[in-house]
């Protein structure tokens, strides 16, 4: 079972590490736009740093196993990244909204 653990931990920090270079390569082109100005900017720059929190809680995931800490830490980290996550889907359901209204989509 330990090393479903470590494969899935893993994974998950290869998979958050390529969405971390993707949202700062995002974050580059939005900045040259007009939407870097407003509220998307704002957002996107939130969103960054949320996926800078995650990655950083998943990079300290392994430590619960190979450190053996009480089971009880896992499930502080398990529901703050519950937490956070809905979080990051709330900011990215308003960035698609104020894009879509930018673009004259959305009225």
């Amino acid at each position: 079972m330990e090393a479903l653990v470590y494969v899935l931990s893993t994974l998950a920090i290869v998979v958050m590490g390529i969405d971390l270079w993707l949202a700062f390569q995002l974050k580059a082109a939005i900045g040259r736009g007009d939407l870097a100005k407003g509220e998307v900017g704002r957002k996107w720059n939130l969103l960054t740093a949320l996926l800078v929190v995650f990655f950083a809680g998943y990079l300290a995931s392994p430590l619960l196993v190979v450190l053996k800490l009480d089971p009880a830490w896992g499930n502080v980290l398990v529901f703050t990244v519950f937490l956070l996550g809905a979080g990051f889907v709330f900011v990215v359901v308003g960035v698609l909204k104020d894009i879509l209204t930018f673009l004259d989509v959305l009225k």
